[in-house]
């Protein structure tokens, strides 16, 4: 990475904070790690298989355990969605 700035270096302590900024920016040697257009990874903790457990298990949470203090706008769009409430006032997912 190459770029000329035309602005002067400033050697004293006071002057342009905007210039010096710019300066120490474009004078990074430092090059990137991950350029565009190379292929990227795959990064999967679990797989396809427990990513369905994790859901199905959590879709059973929501219709067995439910959730307690619905807002009451939440409550009603959800009870004409075809939710229903728990014993506990608890709102059950179907």
């Amino acid at each position: 990475m190459s770029l000329e700035i035309n602005e002067p270096v400033r050697t004293c302590r006071r002057g342009n904070a905007r210039a010096d900024k710019l300066l120490a920016r474009h004078n990074v040697t430092s090059h990137a790690v991950v350029s565009s257009g190379m292929p990227g990874g795959k990064f999967a903790p679990l797989s396809d298989a427990e990513m369905t457990r994790v859901a199905d298990t959590a879709k059973e949470f929501l219709a067995t355990i439910g959730m307690a203090d619905t807002m009451p706008e939440v409550l009603d769009l959800a009870l004409k969605a075809g939710c229903t409430l728990g014993d506990d006032d608890r709102l059950l997912l179907p």
